[in-house]
C-alpha cells in the first residue's frame, strides 16, 4: 500500500520507487524462485521471472478493471483499487512460489572480471544518449548523439574482443546498456509523443484513462485490445510520479531493453558465448530496432515476454514438462500484449512444428535404410537426420550444452574469473557441444543385421498443443473476446484473393532490398494507381457537390518528389573533390549491408544444417532439433510475408525479421563466423570491426558526417519520420485554437465543422483537438465549407504524402489551389489554415 499512498504524500522520486517496486520489481523477485525451478541459471530465472511479472500486471490490471465495479468502484482503475490489488496479488505470489536460494552477494557482484569497464562505458553510453536527444530537441547540433553512436559501437566491440575474460553477467550488463542506449536516442526525441504509432498508442491510452475503466466497445480497435498500451502505461502513470510521456518515452523503452539479453541467454543455453553475443549484436544494429522499435510500445512489451519465452524454450537443463506448463502464461502474455507479434509466432510455431514432422520422417527413413544395408552409422561419414536428439539411457537425465555455468553467480562465488576465461576459451570451437549425441553402436561386418539401437529419442520440446494453444488464445482473445479481429480477417481475405490472382500485386516498399520476391514498384506508379482508384470511388460525390469539380482540381498538378539527402559537408565535398561518389557510395554500402545480413541467414542456415549431416562441414554453431526446426519456419514466414503483398502492408517485413531473430540470430551469427574463418587468429577483431563498421553506419553516424543520405530524425531535424511524426509546439497551439472554435460555436455548427488535415498532422494534433476530423489534405479529396490546416511540412516544404500499400509517396502540394478555393484565417511558423 505504500505506492498508493506514495502518490498522494511521498515525493515524486519516493513514489516512482514504490511504485515501479510494487508493479515491476516485487513481482519479478517473487516469481524467481519458481522461475529457478523451470531454468537452471539464475541469470536467466530473472529474465524468465521479469517476463512473468509483465504477465501478472496483466492479470492483475484485469481483474481489478471487472473487479472493481462488483465491489462498489464506479472508476476501479484509480490509485486505490489498482494499489491494493497489486499488493494481494504479490503477497499471494510470495505465499505460493518457492523461495530463491540467495547466491548473489556484492562481493561476488563487485568480482565479475570486467564489470567496472564495461559499467563505466555503458553509463557513459546512456548520458551521451539522454544529453544528446536533449540537445536536438533544443535545437542544437547533433555531435554529442553522433558521440553516443560511436561509444555504443565502441560497448560492442569491448565485448567482443573480451568475450573471453568477461563474465557472461557483464556481457549480458553491457548488452542492456547498448540497447537502452540506442533506444534512448530516439524515443526522447521531441518534447511531446513522437512517431508513427506511438501517437495512436497514446491516444487510445488517453481514452481509456479519461474513464478510469477500461471497456473494450469504447473504442472497438485491435490498438485498444492491448493490454500493453492500455491498462499497462495506466498503472505505471497512477502508481508513480511518471507522466504519460514519460512512460513511453523512458519506461518502456528501458523494459524492451531487457529483450536483447534474454536473447543472448537462450543463445547462450545451446551455443558458445561468442555466438551468443554477436546474436545479440546484430539484433541491436538491425535497423528497424533503434529507428521504429522505440514508437511501438505494444511490440516492445511482446517482444519482453517472447525473450522469456525463448529462454525457457531454449533450457536444457529443466524438465520439458515444466518447461512447457511455464510456457502457457508467457504465450497469453504476448497475445495480450500485441496482436501482431502473436500471430507471427502463431506461423512460425506451426511451421516449427512442420519442419520437426518431416525430419521425424526422415528419421524413420534412416533408420529403415540402415537397417536394410546393416550399415552402422558410426562407419559413415553421412550423418542421418535420425542422429539428432538420442541420449543413452544410461546418460539420459544428464544436461547438455552448459558452456559457461562456472562464470555464472548461481553456480559458485569461487573461481569466476578463471572460470569465465576457460569457458569462453573452450565455446568457439564446440559451440553447442552435447546438444547433439551420436548413438552407440558397435562394429560389425558388412552385410549382418544392424543391432537394434540402445538409445532412446528425446522428445522435441515443441508440441502440437503448445501451437494450438497458442492459436486459440490469439483468435479468442481478438475474436469472441474483444470483438476486434476485423484487420485479421481482412488480411486473410485479401491475401488469398492475391495467392489466386484476384487482388493488387503491389505490396510495401519495405521489401525493395529483399532478396527473396519483393516489391520494387515506383512512387510514379504508385501514385498514378492512387489517382486513378480515387477518381474512380469520389466520381457519384464530386458529382453531386460535395468535393471540388474534377476540372478545378486537374489545374493543379501533383508530381511525385523525392525527400532531399542532407547536403554534403565538409567531409563530404573532400571525398567528392577526391573522386568519390558519396552519394552513391552511402547508399551502396546500405544496400550492401542489407543484402549481406540475408546471405548471413542463408549462409548460416545452410552450414549449420549441412554441419550436422556431414562431418566435412565444420560448422560453428550445432543446433538442436526445435532450433533448428524454429529457424527453418522463422524463414519460411519472413519468405511468406515477403511474398504476398497484403501481408507486406498490414504486416511489416521488417519488424518480422526483427522478431525472427530471436529464432535465427544464432544462424546469422555463424554464418558470419564461418565466413571469416580465413582470418585466424584475428578473426576475432576482424568480426568486432565488422560489428562497429554496421553500427556506425546504420545508425546514421557516417552518413550524418560526410551528407549525401536520407536524414534520420534521431540525428537530424528534417527527413521523412521529422515531416511525418515530429509534432512542434505551432501545431498544438493551431489545434488549440481550433478547438476553442468548436467549443463555441452552436450545437448545430459543430454537426457540420470539418478539419481536413493530413493524417500525420491529425494524428500529431488528436490529443488537443477532438472535434470532426478527416485525415487527408489531397487535393482530390477536399471538401467546400470545411477547415484545412497544413502542417510545417507542407507550408515549409511545400510537401505532402500519400499512403498507398502501406508505402508513403511524397508529392508536390499545390498550395496554390487552397488560396484559390478557401481563405487563410490563420497563420503561424509552420502552420497554416484555410477555410
Amino acid at each position: 500500500m505504500v505506492a498508493c499512498f506514495g502518490a498522494y504524500y511521498l515525493p515524486g522520486p519516493l513514489a516512482t520507487l514504490a511504485g515501479l517496486w510494487l508493479i515491476l520489481g516485487a513481482p519479478t523477485l517473487l516469481w524467481a524462485g519458481m522461475a529457478r525451478r523451470v531454468v537452471s541459471r539464475l541469470d536467466a530465472a530473472l529474465l524468465v521471472a521479469f517476463g512473468f511479472a509483465v504477465v501478472t500486471d496483466f492479470a492483475v490490471l484485469l481483474l481489478v478493471n471487472f473487479g472493481g465495479p462488483l465491489l462498489g468502484y464506479r472508476r476501479p482503475l484509480s490509485e486505490v483499487p489498482l494499489a491494493a490489488g497489486f499488493a494481494l496479488v504479490n503477497l499471494l505470489i510470495g505465499t505460493l512460489s518457492p523461495r530463491c536460494e540467495r547466491t548473489v552477494t556484492w562481493s561476488r557482484i563487485r568480482a565479475l572480471p570486467g564489470l567496472g569497464a564495461v559499467a563505466g562505458l555503458g553509463a557513459l553510453c546512456l548520458v551521451l544518449a539522454v544529453a544528446g536527444a536533449t540537445r536536438l530537441n533544443n535545437g542544437l547540433g547533433p555531435q554529442v548523439s553522433m558521440l553516443a553512436y560511436t561509444a555504443i559501437a565502441g560497448l560492442l566491440v569491448l565485448l567482443l574482443v573480451r568475450h573471453e575474460r568477461y563474465a557472461v553477467e557483464v556481457l549480458e550488463l553491457g548488452v542492456f546498456f547498448g540497447a537502452a542506449a540506442l533506444l534512448l536516442l530516439t524515443s526522447l526525441r521531441g518534447w511531446l509523443i513522437t512517431g508513427h504509432d506511438i501517437q495512436v498508442e497514446y491516444e487510445v491510452y488517453r481514452l481509456n484513462l479519461g474513464g478510469g475503466h477500461w471497456v473494450i466497445g469504447d473504442y472497438k480497435t485491435s490498438y485498444n485490445a492491448c493490454l500493453s498500451i492500455t491498462l499497462l502505461p495506466l498503472a505505471l502513470t497512477k502508481l508513480t510520479a511518471i507522466s504519460a510521456a514519460g512512460v513511453w518515452k523512458i519506461v518502456f523503452p528501458l523494459m524492451f531493453a531487457v529483450a536483447p539479453v534474454a536473447l543472448f541467454r537462450s543463445v547462450h543455453n545451446l551455443a558458445s558465448r561468442q555466438v551468443a553475443l554477436l546474436s545479440a549484436a546484430l539484433f541491436l544494429t538491425f535497423p528497424t530496432f533503434f529507428t521504429d522499435m522505440a514508437y511501438m510500445a505494444r511490440q516492445e512489451i511482446a517482444f519482453v515476454i517472447l525473450g522469456a519465452t525463448a529462454v525457457v524454450m531454449s533450457e536444457q537443463r529443466g524438465e520439458a514438462r515444466l518447461r512447457r506448463y511455464a510456457m502457457i502464461p508467457l504465450l497469453a502474455g504476448i497475445v495480450l500484449a500485441h496482436y501482431a507479434t502473436a500471430y507471427v509466432l502463431v506461423m512460425v510455431l506451426g511451421s516449427g512444428v512442420v519442419v520437426t514432422t518431416a525430419w521425424r520422417l526422415l528419421d524413420r527413413i534412416g533408420e529403415r535404410r540402415r537397417a536394410r544395408n546393416g550399415v552402422p552409422a558410426e562407419t559413415t561419414d553421412v550423418w542421418d537426420y535420425g542422429d539428432w536428439d538420442y541420449a543413452e539411457e544410461e546418460d539420459a537425465e544428464t544436461p547438455a550444452g552448459q558452456d559457461g555455468a562456472s562464470a555464472g553467480l548461481a553456480a559458485s562465488g569461487a573461481g569466476m574469473a578463471g572460470g569465465a576465461a576457460a569457458a569462453g576459451a573452450g565455446a568457439g570451437a564446440g559451440a553447442g557441444a552435447g546438444a547433439i549425441r551420436r548413438r552407440s553402436g558397435t562394429d560389425q561386418a558388412p552385410g549382418t543385421p544392424a543391432p537394434k539401437p540402445t538409445a532412446r529419442a528425446i522428445p522435441a520440446f515443441l508440441t502440437v498443443w503448445l501451437v494450438a494453444l497458442t492459436a486459440v488464445l490469439a483468435v479468442g482473445w481478438a475474436g469472441p473476446i474483444t470483438h476486434t479481429s476485423g484487420q485479421l480477417t481482412s488480411t486473410l481475405t485479401a491475401s488469398w484473393q492475391e495467392i489466386i490472382g484476384h487482388g493488387s500485386d503491389v505490396g510495401s516498399a519495405d521489401t525493395s532490398n529483399s532478396l527473396v520476391g519483393g516489391s520494387h514498384v515506383t512512387d510514379e506508379q504508385r501514385m498514378a494507381a492512387y489517382l486513378a482508384e480515387t477518381r474512380a470511388s469520389t466520381a457519384a460525390d464530386r458529382d453531386q457537390g460535395s468535393l471540388y469539380p474534377q476540372d478545378v482540381i486537374d489545374k493543379f498538378p501533383t508530381p511525385v518528389t523525392a525527400i532531399p539527402d542532407l547536403p554534403l559537408t565538409s567531409v563530404g565535398n573532400g571525398l567528392q573533390k577526391a573522386g568519390v561518389p558519396v552519394a552513391s557510395l552511402n547508399g551502396l554500402v546500405r544496400f550492401g549491408i542489407a543484402a549481406g545480413i540475408q546471405l548471413l541467414l542463408v549462409i548460416g542456415t545452410g552450414v549449420a544444417l549441412l554441419g550436422l549431416r556431414y562431418r566435412r562441414v565444420r560448422a560453428e554453431l550445432t543446433p538442436s532439433r526445435d532450433q533448428a526446426a524454429l529457424a527453418v519456419g522463422s524463414i519460411a514466414v519472413l519468405v511468406l510475408l515477403t511474398l504476398v503483398p497484403q501481408l507486406t502492408v498490414d504486416y511489416s517485413v521488417l519488424r518480422a525479421l526483427q522478431q525472427g531473430i530471436f529464432f535465427f540470430g544464432p544462424f546469422m551469427a555463424a554464418g558470419l563466423l564461418w565466413a571469416l574463418r580465413w582470418c585466424g587468429r584475428y578473426r576475432t577483431p576482424v568480426l568486432a570491426a565488422v560489428i562497429a563498421v554496421m553500427a556506425v553506419d546504420l545508425t546514421g553516424v557516417v552518413p550524418r558526417l560526410t551528407g549525401g543520405y536520407q536524414p534520420q530524425l534521431a540525428l537530424s531535424d528534417s527527413g521523412q519520420y521529422y515531416d511525418e511524426y515530429f509534432p512542434t509546439s505551432e501545431e498544438m497551439d493551431a489545434a488549440t485554437w481550433l478547438q476553442n472554435v468548436y467549443d463555441h460555436i452552436p450545437p448545430d455548427a459543430q454537426q457540420t465543422m470539418l478539419l481536413q488535415t493530413s493524417q500525420d498532422v491529425f494524428e500529431r494534433i488528436q490529443s488537443v483537438y477532438v472535434g470532426p476530423a478527416e485525415g487527408t489534405v489531397n487535393p482530390l479529396m477536399l471538401q467546400p465549407g470545411s477547415y484545412v490546416m497544413l502542417g510545417h511540412a507542407e507550408v515549409d516544404q511545400d510537401r505532402a504524402s500519400i499512403d498507398y500499400r502501406g508505402t508513403a509517396v511524397p508529392y508536390v502540394y499545390p498550395t496554390g489551389l487552397l488560396e484559390d478555393l478557401k481563405d487563410k484565417i490563420y497563420v503561424s511558423p509552420g502552420v497554416e489554415i484555410y477555410r
